[in-house]
């Protein structure tokens, strides 16, 4: 999924940036699913996830969902 090529690069493993593990999204309870969607949706660009990356709307949409979904 998105989450798996977008953001398990940093935030997974055995120490994911920011403590922030979305290795198995299918695990993440609704405050960390919150949490990064905040992060993808940040109005400052140099916070905003993923770093650096500008995401066309319809990918930034399916991220979203991605995030979203249990």
């Amino acid at each position: 999924g998105l989450v798996s090529g977008a953001c398990v690069k940093c935030h997974g493993g055995p120490e994911p940036k920011a403590k922030l593990d979305l290795s198995d999204p299918n695990k993440l309870d609704a405050n960390t699913r919150l949490k990064a969607i905040r992060m993808v949706l940040h109005d400052d660009p140099a916070t905003r996830m993923p770093k650096g990356a500008v995401l066309q709307p319809e990918v930034l949409g399916k991220l979203i969902q991605e995030l979203a979904t249990p």
